[in-house]
């Protein structure tokens, strides 16, 4: 196994564990033990659900989470809420008109 610093050679880089806030990080030696048992084995893979993030959020954390989901996940949702509130709206304005006899 190679050394982090072996790595990166003179190159930076950021260790990002934000969700240490959240969730409370297992020892290095339950993660590491965890991981080893899964070398070899066939993961189910979903963008949504079962993302490379779950995965490493679930052996640091013991809990699935993947906040690049969340994100997009509440973008679509109240992001793109008015959009589909004004298409049914519309819709809703035509089927009046059509059944009250307005020419559309």
């Amino acid at each position: 196994m190679e050394r982090l610093q072996d790595v990166l050679g003179n190159s930076n880089c950021k260790i990002n564990n934000t969700l240490d806030e959240e969730y409370e990080p297992r020892p290095a030696h339950v993660v590491v033990m965890e991981a080893r048992r899964l070398v070899d084995s066939v993961k189910p893979y979903c963008v949504l659900w079962k993302n490379c993030e779950h995965f490493a959020t679930e052996l640091r954390y013991g809990k699935p989470k993947s906040r690049q989901v969340t994100r997009a996940r509440d973008l679509v949702i109240y992001g793109g809420m008015p959009v589909w509130i004004g298409v049914v709206l519309i819709a809703l304005m035509k089927l009046y008109r059509l059944i009250h006899g307005y020419v559309t």
